[in-house]
């Protein structure tokens, strides 16, 4: 199996919790800082994912992940109104929020049970962070024929 698909928007990351306390039933309760967001963005790959025609396996499988990350406005003029990237940012890379880890997190809990049975399974993963408005996404279970530098045995 080896389906390749993209997300458009921006990722939201996973990871960050909150808990807040309710006196009146006495319960507490932890949920992500960005829930919304985040099952928002979980059911775009989600969506993604089944439209490539992703199908569940059960053997290891490698993950290639490529982040479109939103560019600092810092790094953009306003010229003929339109937004440009400064000359001095054009090469730029993304050393910016939102965690790698915490994005990569996201994509692989929203591929349980669509593309594998758990995440556990993943046992390898490329991982880059890009200036960009979409997310690009393959998952494979011939990942390490594909580079054999990562096949299952090498250290």
């Amino acid at each position: 199996m080896r389906v390749s698909f993209v997300v458009d928007g921006y990722p939201v990351p996973q990871g960050s919790m909150t808990a807040s306390y309710n006196k009146a039933l006495g319960v507490s309760h932890v949920h992500h800082v960005q829930g919304s967001a985040l099952a928002m963005w979980r059911a775009s790959i989600r969506r993604a994912a089944n439209d490539a025609g992703a199908t569940k396996v059960a053997t290891p499988v490698g993950l290639m992940i490529v982040f479109g990350i939103r560019r600092p406005k810092s790094q953009m003029i306003l010229r003929g109104g339109k937004y440009l990237v400064r000359a001095e940012f054009h090469d730029a890379r993304p050393a910016v929020a939102p965690d790698i880890d915490k994005l990569t997190r996201a994509v692989m809990d929203a591929l349980t049970n669509l593309c594998y049975y758990d995440d556990r399974q993943v046992v390898a993963l490329v991982v880059i962070k890009k200036y960009g408005e979409t997310t690009k996404i393959e998952v494979s279970d011939e990942f390490h024929n594909k580079h054999p530098q990562l096949s299952f045995g090498m250290v």
